[in-house]
């Protein structure tokens, strides 16, 4: 699983904290509202397949970014 938690939003892009597990989120993602791939500033410790992930993440939620809508937490489950 992916995990992440809203750190901030402003309507245009949205920036998270992920992990490749609920007790590990050191990595940093940004959603853009106007872009096709996710931007990771930075991997969790456990990176794994972390980018990969990351796009079918987005892909599932490309809409709702699209309409600059970013939830508070988003979760994909990987396999």
């Amino acid at each position: 699983m992916i995990y992440c938690n809203l750190k901030n939003s402003d309507g245009n892009s949205a920036i998270y904290n992920f992990g490749l597990r609920m007790d590990d989120f050191s990595g940093v993602v940004i959603f853009y509202r106007d872009s096709n791939e996710p931007e990771v500033i930075n991997l969790p410790e456990k990176r794994e397949e972390a980018k990969f992930w990351f796009r079918k993440l987005y892909v599932r939620h490309r809409d709702e970014f699209s309409k600059g809508i970013f939830k508070e937490k988003l979760s994909y489950e990987c396999g």
